[in-house]
């Protein structure tokens, strides 16, 4: 691509331009008053950093060996409450829906195949109490016994369920009905 030049040639050429700018012409001078010195200030111009905005963060909702990474947004609810809904698909193309909850006294969780309103729902058991731990912006619960409750008066096992959700920002927007309400 490049080659390299001799050292004779370089030379030669620096030694013709040295030459020709030596050559006739005045120099103008310059008082100190002309000479800008550069400013010490920061400049103003550049955009400021961009506030935080309630973006989709990557969860993870396990059940037994399967894993699925989703994009979660999180809610402040009320004082003491988060909630976080998250959207993502299964290997085989299907619509995934999470739900992530610490409410003081009403912790859930639930993983919806399809449309969240007649979807597969995989949630806790009725009368089963979990527990949704959140510290440092986690959502965490961990061996939460999920079962098939799409309708059917007989619901299934389907296995042992954990997750966990990073909140960088809380979306102010209103809090959605993610299984219908």
């Amino acid at each position: 691509m490049f080659r390299s030049v001799s050292g004779g040639l370089v030379v030669s050429v620096a030694l013709v331009l040295v030459a020709a700018a030596c050559a006739g012409g005045e120099r103008p001078d310059l008082t100190d008053e002309e000479i800008e010195a550069p400013s010490t200030t920061p400049s103003t111009d550049l955009d400021p950093e961009p506030e935080p905005v309630a973006a989709p963060f990557t969860g993870v909702f396990a059940v037994d060996d399967t894993t699925y990474q989703l994009e979660f947004t999180c809610y402040r609810v009320g004082d003491d409450g988060v909630l976080a809904v998250g959207k993502g698909g299964a290997a085989d193309g299907t619509e995934l829906t999470a739900i992530v909850q610490r409410f003081p006294s009403d912790d859930y969780i639930a993983l919806v195949f399809g449309d969240p309103e007649v979807g597969t729902a995989w949630e806790p058991a009725v009368d089963g109490v979990i527990e949704v731990g959140f510290a440092d912006d986690v959502l965490a619960a961990t061996d939460v016994d999920l079962f098939d409750r799409s309708g059917a008066a007989d619901t299934a096992s389907v296995g042992t369920a954990s997750v966990e959700v990073r909140c960088l920002a809380y979306d102010e927007g209103t809090v959605p009905e993610p299984l219908g309400g």
